[in-house]
């Protein structure tokens, strides 16, 4: 069939309705054609987004740091999604929000803004019912609290949570400023990029642990290596050191039991360190909001626990210190109890302790408690054989020596009798003083091996053998010491200290004016008065006009109803200084 090529002017024939095309199926064709592109794009568009999953998917995996990761997620989802803020919030192990992470807002905004948010609102309506949420107005819905001042103006919603080994880690948020809403295919990007989210977590915080337990293992033997080595003065202190670095804290205080009184009750007691941030315990539990009954609690289980959130009680005369955080005990193990408690606290803006941190401190608390209890063994072993050394030499010198030296004096005092040369019986006698000073010399000397001074509670007689000690360099040699009476049992306390200064100034006279060769100390208990004498052989006080040092001798005399006398010339100086015993008891 051949068309016409005429002109439109010419008159249709009957022939010409059979060629035109029907309206319908053009129609249908067009609209086919429209859903097809439609279609296409779509599927390009689906494309597109799948493969941006894909990219934050990796992204997500290869990076190990959790901080970081956390940041990756956020950027991930408001890049894929196309919402203009976007936020992470980490639930803590107690509830509410441990951190925030978040896009969107600039340094400048988030300082206007102020805290970050603690888990209210729609925040807070995610982390108790873990669901997805998808609003296309925020203010619609009942949960809503609201923004601060100075917050970006926010309006459609997505929020999921991200889970990790079952669990909720934390919950994805989404948000958008202008009139474009989240669609159902948004949410379910959402929610699949939580679940790999998830899964890199859980990577990343196995990572981290493994990481952390090679150190925390490394390190708890250097401790160990240490403590074991070295003579420490306070080991727990050296532990509480190395468990504060370990565990992030910011201020540790070491508790110590201890039986007191007759009952044999255990009291706490806070034991003077230096570590973390604080230079020294305070003196009150109380003021760290510890009390026997927290204390006895947490020692009970053998492990760390978590102990209850309280900040110090602000000193009247100080600044209020900052409140601390999350709270630990450590337990430090004794032979057959929880000896001491190590308290760790880390700063509120940290994140809380959680298992694997109790995990890792009770790893540093066994081996620690271990090698404490070997270095007090071997220190009492030490001790041991110490005072059974001084044991043997005491006996030798008591059952031997002086036994010697008073036979030797017996025969000299039996050589009086047989001359009669005044010279030689008073050579003989001298010498039989000498043997005679000697033997209380080597009995005081016998004591002193004999006993041993009982923690903070140093005896009278080896504080002044200590003074002696000191001015021995300065003469000819060791000032003597002498004791007469029960002095180290009545004379205790101020009276003592009181003794012991007058000594020191008794000597120092001695050295700087006297220009003596030997000095002698002796302190005796007569009736109700303790008595202390200081003589040297030089030549006496001389001219000298300072008297300063004399002046407070009389004056502690004075304060305790006692007296001080001076005997100073050419053939030597004889200071006496007396105090009633009482005067100790009414001190006290």
């Amino acid at each position: 069939m051949t068309l016409s090529t005429s002109s439109q002017s010419e008159p249709m024939t009957e022939n010409d309705d059979a060629l035109r095309f029907p309206d319908a199926p053009r129609a249908a064709l067009d609209r086919a054609l429209k859903d097809l592109v439609e279609h296409a794009q779509k599927v390009l568009e689906t494309q597109g987004r799948l493969r941006a999953l894909l990219r934050a998917d990796q992204a997500m995996l290869t990076e190990p740091d959790l901080p970081a990761m956390l940041h990756r997620i956020v950027d991930a989802a408001v890049e894929l999604i196309g919402a203009d803020y976007g936020g992470l919030a980490v639930i803590a192990p107690q509830g509410g929000v441990e951190e925030f992470v978040f896009v969107g807002m600039t340094p400048e905004q988030v300082e206007k803004i102020g805290p970050l948010p603690q888990g209210h609102g729609l925040v807070g309506a995610l982390i108790e019912d873990p669901r997805p949420i998808r609003l296309e107005h925020l203010r619609d819905d009942p949960r809503s609290v609201g923004f601060p001042p100075n917050h970006p103006e926010m309006d459609a919603f997505l929020g999921v949570p991200i889970r990790v080994g079952g669990e909720v880690f934390g919950n994805l948020y989404l948000t958008n400023a202008g009139a474009k809403a989240f669609t159902a295919d948004d949410e379910e990007l959402a929610v699949s990029l939580a679940a790999t989210a998830g899964f890199a977590i859980n990577n990343a915080r196995l990572y981290h642990q493994t990481r952390r337990r090679q150190e925390w293992i490394g390190s708890t033997s250097e401790l160990v290596a240490e403590v074991l080595a070295k003579d420490v003065t306070e080991p727990l202190s050296l532990v509480a050191d190395r468990l504060t670095l370990l565990a992030q804290a910011r201020t540790v205080h070491v508790v110590k039991r201890s039986q007191s009184g007759r009952s044999g009750d255990r009291n706490w007691s806070l034991v003077p360190i230096v570590a973390g941030d604080n230079e020294a315990s305070p003196g009150e539990l109380s003021s760290l909001g510890l009390t026997r009954a927290i204390l006895d609690e947490a020692a009970a289980p053998g492990e760390t626990v978590v102990l209850p959130v309280a900040g110090r009680t602000p000193s009247p005369v100080n600044d209020p210190p900052p409140t601390t955080g999350s709270r630990i005990a450590v337990p430090i193990q004794g032979p057959t109890t929880v000896d001491a408690l190590i308290i760790l606290a880390r700063p509120e803006s940290s994140p809380s302790f959680g298992p694997f941190d109790l995990e890792l401190t009770d790893l540093v608390s066994r081996h620690a408690s271990l090698a404490l209890q070997l270095a007090s063994a071997r220190a009492d072993r030490q001790r041991m054989e110490l005072a059974d050394d001084r044991a043997r030499i005491a006996r030798d010198l008591h059952d031997l020596v002086i036994q010697q030296i008073y036979a030797a004096g017996l025969e000299l005092q039996t050589a009086i009798g047989m001359t009669s040369d005044a010279v030689l019986i008073d050579r003989v006698s001298h010498a039989v003083d000498a043997l005679d000073a000697s033997i209380v010399q080597i009995r005081n000397i016998v004591f002193a091996l004999s006993t041993t001074p009982s923690e903070g509670d140093v005896p009278l007689r080896y504080k002044l053998f200590d003074l002696a000690n000191e001015y021995s360099g300065a003469l000819s040699s060791t000032p003597s010491v002498s004791f007469t009476g029960a002095v180290d049992v009545l004379v205790r306390d101020g009276l003592a200290d009181d003794i012991v200064a007058v000594a020191r100034e008794s000597l120092t006279n001695v050295v700087k004016h006297s220009r003596a060769k030997n000095a002698s100390l002796n302190v005796s208990v007569a009736g109700d008065d303790v008595v202390l004498e200081v003589v040297d052989d030089g030549v006496g006080m001389g001219t000298s006009s300072r008297r300063s040092g004399l002046a407070n001798i009389e004056q502690r005399a004075v304060d305790r109803g006692g007296r001080f006398e001076l005997d100073s010339g050419s053939h030597g100086t004889r200071v006496r200084w007396r105090a009633p015993l009482e005067s100790a008891a009414r001190s006290r």
